[in-house]
């Protein structure tokens, strides 16, 4: 078997670089830093959780692969890493523990099986030859801090890199009350993928079973169109049936307004959407009959949204920030 070297892999083999052989032969003779009883993982003997630490680091979580191949070609690039640390380096030369070889073939294993589950991607638009954007990965990054945040498919905050600086912060989307849990997305947007087609993703990327909002009530406007509704469409008012299809096939235009680009003409087609729904909110026999409607609500707010900030990040103030 000839095991592939992803940015991840490197990620892990760079982690052990940075701390040098001093400090990981202290993390071995520290055991208790590595496997802390009665307290919070990650959290100092201070009770502080640092993100210039190791600690956090090492205790990200991270879940067995029920794949006995994956686990295999992650102990083989383990192996594989550690060997050219020893072959290419005097980085076991600088050490004086006999075992330190081993422990660090140990710290790459388990630093490439937890960094698949925690590692936030460095992106930017592009924009294509037909006018719509395209959201890139050049790079990989972990932040022990971000990575204590949950995901929801209809995130309440968003990690902002400022590339200059090298620093990232976590910016809030929503009004947010004191004990609210942040939550960022792990990739699976409601308004982009199908809820059945983020579950698998997030099933089979991040073994969960996604319980959010979104999810438990079927917020997609790619699934709207599938006759997820049939039962609805099939009975009672067929003047109001007919009225809920008119603004589904709106939120279709302002949805591809938004991927050719035309951020204004989609704001334009989203307002009446929004003036609707936010009326028929009033109505709980209506949102009762029509259990549809709160998720056709939940997609116009989420385009409306995503349309202003592709404006706002169009605007050369706006843009600087990031420079």
């Amino acid at each position: 078997m000839e095991p592939s070297i992803t940015h991840k892999d490197i990620m892990a083999m760079r982690i052990i670089g940075i701390l040098g052989p001093a400090q990981l032969e202290l993390f071995m003779k520290q055991s208790e830093l590595l496997n802390p009883t009665g307290k919070t993982k990650g959290f100092d003997n201070n009770e502080i959780y640092s993100s210039t630490s190791y600690l956090p680091i090492y205790h990200l979580i991270s879940h067995n692969s029920k794949d006995p191949q994956e686990t295999l070609t992650q102990v083989l690039k383990s192996l594989l890493f550690t060997r050219l640390l020893k072959e290419s380096t005097d980085f076991f030369q600088q050490g004086t523990n006999q075992d330190l070889e081993d422990f660090v073939a140990s710290l790459i294993f388990k630093h490439i099986s937890n960094i698949k589950y925690n590692a936030i991607s460095i992106t930017h638009l592009k924009r294509t030859a037909a006018g719509t954007e395209l959201s890139l990965a050049y790079a990989t990054a972990l932040y022990p801090l971000l990575s204590l945040c949950n995901h929801s498919c209809d995130p309440n905050a968003v990690p902002v890199k400022k590339f200059k600086h090298l620093e990232t912060s976590l910016v809030t989307l929503k009004t947010l009350k004191a004990g609210d849990e942040l939550f960022i997305t792990y990739k699976p947007l409601f308004t982009h993928m199908k809820t059945s087609e983020r579950q698998e993703h997030l099933r089979i990327n991040y073994q969960f079973a996604c319980a959010c909002p979104p999810c438990l009530n079927n917020w997609s406007i790619k699934s709207i169109k599938q006759s997820d509704y049939s039962v609805e469409k099939g009975a009672g008012n067929t003047a109001q049936v007919k009225e809920l299809s008119k603004y589904e096939t709106l939120l279709h235009e302002s949805d591809d307004e938004i991927k050719r680009g035309n951020y204004l003409k989609a704001i334009k087609i989203l307002k009446p959407c929004l003036q609707h729904f936010t009326q028929k909110l009033n109505n709980q026999d209506e949102m009762n009959y029509f259990p549809s409607l709160n998720s056709l609500t939940q997609v116009s707010f989420e385009l409306y949204k995503r349309a202003l900030l592709r404006i706002i990040y169009k605007a050369q103030d706006f843009h600087s920030l990031y420079l």
